[in-house]
């Protein structure tokens, strides 16, 4: 009898200004990253027609089906966030009517185009009690059929063989379970992206809540360029973040006689952390609200952890920025500081892996053949 060899695809991330793909393999300790890729798209590329726009992807597509770094041509596919649409439903199936009818009759309200033209998915469904009758709660994604089979059908164009279609929330899932299995209260993560963030709230078996936020790095980068006129634009802007970031809120509280400053470094702390806290405080906003939605419905509920993923993590004193404001501990997380590689010939520095989280979460989808 032959015995089944477990591979992994390679998982391709395409968002709305980068495109980034993963693949894993197998070791003796677990998985590890084989291979990485990254491409920068013109932020352009979307046009008025959607699925015409799509073909701007093919030479990036193309390079990175050439990458030796990857084994085989099986892919996993994320769509763009701007895609998607999201939206929780709660439903009671008829007496004679099956579970999937009711969950198409229900989500019909929520599409703006018709269901038929509709691939439709449920990461969560939960059952919950209502006397004598089912009820149920699920987080359902949609997207219309034509973007999908235009990017699969891009994707075969260049070389590629597409085995699932998968979303961002199931991916930061599957990542953060892969790196903190056991966890088992109500547990926040917040993929902090580049044009768009994702906050997800997720209990040890369902999706409680989910949100797209249009905000993102992008927006910081271009404010501390802006403000500052800064030379080299985005690459010293980066630096200005990791450096700097929101460390001038430790400086507001401090002993001034214990830490010993440049002039320079304070001004630069202190015009870092008024461009950046007025947007931060955006994002906190959208986090109280998201958690008092939990806590509508399940009002004594206790969040053991927020977890922040994406290219967000390079802010200095984030995670002390939010954990002090939101009262819930909270940690910066990025992949290739904490899994292992096995190909001496990635060239990524690790310190910039937060942007390959979601792909890295995809590239986790197995794929079995002989």
């Amino acid at each position: 009898m032959f015995e089944k060899k477990t591979k992994y695809p390679i998982g391709i991330d395409i968002q709305e200004r980068q495109i980034f793909a993963v693949q894993l393999q197998s070791y003796q300790h677990g998985i590890a990253i084989k291979g990485l890729a990254h491409a920068e798209i013109d932020e352009n590329w979307q046009g008025d027609d959607p699925i015409e726009s799509i073909d701007a992807l093919q030479p990036s597509l193309k390079k990175m089906a050439k990458n030796k770094s990857f084994g085989g041509k099986r892919a996993v596919l994320h769509v763009p966030s701007q895609h998607i649409i999201s939206f929780p439903i709660r439903l009671k199936p008829g007496r004679a009517e099956p579970l999937e009818q009711a969950i198409v009759r229900e989500s019909a309200a929520y599409l703006p185009f018709p269901i038929e033209d509709a691939i439709i998915d449920y990461p969560s469904l939960q059952s919950v009690n209502s006397g004598d009758t089912s009820e149920y709660k699920a987080v359902m994604i949609a997207v219309h059929k034509d973007l999908i089979q235009k990017y699969v059908g891009l994707l075969k164009q260049v070389g590629f063989g597409v085995e699932a279609v998968d979303f961002q929330v199931s991916s930061l899932i599957r990542l953060h379970r892969h790196l903190y299995n056991g966890a088992s209260g109500p547990t926040v993560l917040c993929h902090f992206g580049m044009t768009q963030t994702l906050l997800v709230i997720v209990s040890n078996d369902s999706i409680l809540a989910q949100r797209y936020v249009p905000m993102g790095l992008q927006f910081l980068l271009d404010k501390i360029t802006d403000n500052l006129a800064l030379s080299q634009g985005k690459n010293n802007a980066k630096v200005m973040l990791q450096k700097y970031g929101l460390a001038y809120q430790d400086q507001q509280g401090a002993n001034r006689g214990s830490i010993v400053q440049s002039s320079e470094t304070k001004r630069l702390q202190r015009v870092i952390y008024q461009i950046l806290s007025p947007q931060i405080e955006e994002l906190l906003h959208e986090l109280h609200k998201i958690i008092g939605y939990v806590r509508s419905e399940a009002p004594h509920t206790v969040f053991e952890n927020l977890y922040v993923y994406g290219p967000g993590v390079l802010i200095h004193k984030l995670d002390d920025y939010l954990a002090k404001r939101l009262s819930i501990p909270t940690q910066l997380l990025n992949p290739l500081h904490t899994m292992e590689t096995s190909n001496d010939g990635i060239l990524v520095d690790p310190s910039e892996g937060g942007p390959f989280a979601l792909a890295v979460g995809l590239a986790m989808r197995k794929v079995a053949w002989l």
